[in-house]
């Protein structure tokens, strides 16, 4: 996969990534809410054929560790594609 990007808003984010022709079947996407400590909770994890996938529901002004993985056609999952992204603080 490529150009993994996340977009952030107050209560959601929006992960979008392009998948290169051939071999690509499922994406997997997991996001996990880090917290002080280095600490974090799963509150997300679905696989989709798609190349975006919203997440919604989530903490204002909080980070999470989002993480894509593709499951190619021969059955082999890739190595995990890690970025950490913070929804943005509640508007006024």
């Amino acid at each position: 996969m490529e150009d993994v990007q996340c977009q952030p808003e107050a209560t959601r984010l929006v992960l979008a990534w392009t998948v290169p022709a051939g071999d690509v079947g499922t994406c997997l996407v997991v996001a996990e809410q880090l917290a002080a400590g280095g600490d974090a909770h799963l509150v997300f994890q679905a696989k989709t054929l798609r190349g975006s996938v919203l997440l919604s529901s989530l903490a204002p002004a909080t980070s999470y560790r989002l993480s894509l993985s593709v499951l190619g056609r021969n059955g082999l999952w890739s190595r995990a594609v890690t970025l950490v992204c913070a929804t943005s603080a509640q508007g006024r």
